[in-house]
């Protein structure tokens, strides 16, 4: 007797090339028996993702999943709750009576985990080999990236941040897709464990093989875990270095701004002061008075006038006025006041 293992999505093509099949709706547990022949001798059920063909006789042209045969053996060495049974390969031996919900339930749905297990491990392996040879070149890349973060300016190294984030989201990615497989895994492990301990026992080395291998797969996943961390530690150096980088920058501009500011700020000074000077000097004559009181008269509306435009300018960019506006205003026009009335004074 063979157990054939196909896909779900396949179910018309193979029911399609089985002929003499009529309908039936049997479960045994979770696996539901959809058609047989006469005499059973082949016989069609569905457990989760998997159509199962039980047949002794039936060679379909269709390629299956998984191909498990199962024969009649004596004197075999391990027990479970039906008898006794061996595995040879993908050869199972049985002894015993024979028992419809061991043929047609148990089993298949032993055989559908294990051979999702086996699938997703192979698939995981694959991946793991490929991980292995992205770790490496990125552990590589790393290293080169953080032996000249040190010496590198800010564009340089902001482009080496922007690759360095690039391998990791790349690596990252396949590191999920092993680790959902390997959950998977886990998973398929469980339920046929499950099975099997109900029944005695009965595959029970082909789990604890897969079982192993799941083990040794969770070696890579740990390693490429610990891969990420270093990535993202070498990100946060390279980041820290932009920072640093920047702030000094940020300084370096602040500084030659606030010099910029005070060059401007003494020549408007001087600006006002000179104007201010020749256009009051022309409608009062300025040699007549004080030159203490119109020195300061002028002193005081130039340094006015330039915290003046300062306020303004805030007045612009924030759009509210302040405290500093009155006063400065005020103080303006008392400047102004007072330079109108000197001549009535003096």
């Amino acid at each position: 007797m063979e157990y054939l293992l196909f896909h779900s999505e396949e179910l018309e093509d193979v029911v399609r090339e089985i002929s003499g099949l009529t309908h039936s709706f049997r479960r045994f547990g979770e696996v539901e028996v959809m058609a047989v022949t006469e005499g059973m001798d082949t016989v069609v059920a569905r457990y989760e993702r998997y159509v199962v063909v039980v047949t002794r006789s039936l060679r379909p042209n269709r390629e299956p999943v998984a191909r498990y045969a199962v024969e009649a053996g004596t004197n075999l060495k391990r027990e479970f709750a039906g008898g006794r049974y061996e595995t040879r390969g993908d050869t199972i031996l049985l002894e015993g009576s024979f028992d419809e919900d061991l043929v047609y339930g148990h089993l298949i749905a032993l055989l559908c985990e294990i051979t999702t297990a086996r699938i997703l491990a192979k698939d995981s392996r694959l991946r793991a080999e490929h991980l292995t040879r992205d770790e490496t070149a990125i552990i590589s890349d790393t290293v080169r990236i953080l032996e000249g973060a040190g010496k590198m300016e800010i564009s340089a190294l902001e482009n080496l941040a922007l690759e360095l984030s690039s391998l990791k989201a790349r690596f990252f990615s396949s590191y999920m897709t092993f680790k959902d497989e390997n959950e998977e895994i886990g998973l398929a492990i469980l339920k046929a464990r499950k099975i099997s301990r109900s029944l005695d026992g009965l595959l029970s080395e082909w789990i604890d093989e897969l079982a192993f291998e799941l083990e040794s797969l969770k070696y890579y996943e740990t390693s490429f875990e610990q891969t990420l961390n270093g990535v993202r530690d070498a990100l946060e150096t390279v980041h820290l270095r932009l920072e640093m980088l920047h702030r000094g920058e940020n300084l370096e501009l602040q500084r030659r701004t606030s010099s910029l500011q005070a060059a401007a700020a003494i020549i408007e000074f001087v600006a006002v002061f000179y104007y201010s000077m020749g256009i009051w000097d022309k409608y009062v004559g300025l040699s007549n008075y004080s030159k203490w009181a119109t020195f300061t008269l002028l002193a005081t509306l130039s340094a006015v006038v330039v915290f003046y435009t300062e306020v303004i300018g805030e007045y612009l960019s924030e759009g509210r006025l302040g405290r500093k506006f009155a006063i400065s205003t005020m103080v303006l026009v008392l400047t102004i006041l007072a330079m109108f009335l000197i001549p009535l004074i003096f």
